[in-house]
C-alpha cells in the first residue's frame, strides 16, 4: 500500500474515532445537565413484574390495617391494587423498597399505570407514588408535598401545587419521574406533566394509598384507589454512566491500534 493510501485510510479511522467519541460525549453531557434525559436513554432496571405479589420482589409493606395480601391481586400483565371496594381503612397501605437513590446525584423512575377509581385531596390520595419514603411511618410532610397523586381526571403533586388534566383512565398511561440536582421533572407519555424542586430523598420509594382520610369529611366517601400497574424500573444516578467511560474509550483505543497497524503492515 503507498504512502497516500495509508495516509488517506488513516484519516478515515480518525475521523470515524473521532465522531464516535463526540456522539458519546454528547450522551453523557446530556445525561448529566439534562432533566428527562437519561432516563429515556438508558434501560432501566426492572423493580416491578405484574405477576408476581411485591413482597417476593424485595418490597415491604407499610399496612396497619393487615390488608396487604387482599388488595394486590397479581396478573400476567398487570397488578391490581384495589382499596376502593374495601371498608373504610384506618391507615396507608404503601409497598416501599430502598433503592438507595437521591435527589441530588439523580435518579429516573418509570412505571406503566391506568387508574380504575380514585379519590384525593391535599396530602392524600388513593393512588400514589412516593419518591421519598420514611420506611415504617406515616409521611411527613416534605414527603407528601412531592408525592405523585392521581384522580380520575387529572394527575397532580401532593401539596396540589400544580395538576396536569388528562384521563387516567381510559388506557395504561407511561409515567417517568426524572429528579436531578434537586429538581423533578414528571412525564405522561413522554410529554412534560409537571415539575418542582425536590427535597433530599430517603432513598426509598412507595406506591399505594396514602390516606386514611374521608373526602371533605363524609365518612361516607373515604380517600381510596383502584389501580393497576404494569411495571416499574428505575435508572439509579447518571453519574454511573462514568463508570463505564474507561472500558469504552479502551475499546477505541484497541480500535485504533489494530486498524493502525493492519494498515502499516500491509504492502
Amino acid at each position: 500500500m503507498d504512502s497516500r493510501h495509508r495516509y488517506n485510510t488513516s484519516r478515515l479511522v480518525k475521523k470515524n474515532l473521532v465522531s464516535i467519541a463526540a456522539a458519546l460525549a454528547g450522551l453523557i453531557t446530556v445525561s448529566f445537565s439534562t432533566p428527562g434525559a437519561f432516563g429515556s436513554a438508558l434501560a432501566g432496571q426492572t423493580i416491578l413484574l405484574p405477576n408476581t405479589a411485591p413482597g417476593a420482589q424485595g418490597w415491604s409493606a407499610f399496612d396497619p390495617d393487615g390488608v396487604a395480601n387482599t388488595v394486590i391481586t397479581p396478573g400476567p400483565t398487570a397488578m391490581r391494587m384495589d382499596t376502593w371496594n374495601q371498608p373504610d381503612l384506618g391507615a396507608a397501605v404503601l409497598f416501599y423498597r430502598s433503592l438507595g437513590i437521591s435527589s441530588q446525584t439523580g435518579f429516573s423512575i418509570e412505571f406503566s399505570l391506568q387508574v380504575h377509581r380514585s379519590r384525593y385531596d391535599a396530602f392524600d390520595g388513593g393512588v400514589v407514588f412516593v419518591p421519598s419514603f420514611a420506611s415504617g411511618q406515616h409521611l411527613l410532610v416534605e414527603e407528601r408535598n412531592a408525592m405523585i397523586v392521581w384522580a380520575e381526571d387529572r394527575i397532580t403533586w401532593g401539596d396540589l401545587s400544580q395538576a396536569y388534566l388528562m384521563n387516567t383512565t381510559n388506557a395504561f398511561h407511561t409515567y417517568r419521574l426524572d429528579v436531578l440536582n434537586g429538581f423533578g421533572s414528571l412525564y405522561v407519555d413522554d410529554a412534560l406533566a409537571l415539575q418542582r424542586a425536590f427535597p433530599n430523598t430517603t432513598g426509598t420509594v412507595a406506591f399505594g394509598d396514602q390516606s386514611n382520610d374521608f373526602l371533605n369529611g363524609n365518612v361516607a366517601t373515604p380517600i381510596q384507589g383502584d389501580f393497576a400497574l404494569g411495571y416499574i424500573t428505575y435508572v439509579p444516578e447518571p453519574s454511573t454512566i462514568a463508570l463505564f467511560l474507561p472500558g469504552l474509550f479502551a475499546m477505541l483505543w484497541k480500535t485504533r491500534c489494530r486498524t493502525f497497524g493492519g494498515v502499516a503492515r500491509r504492502k
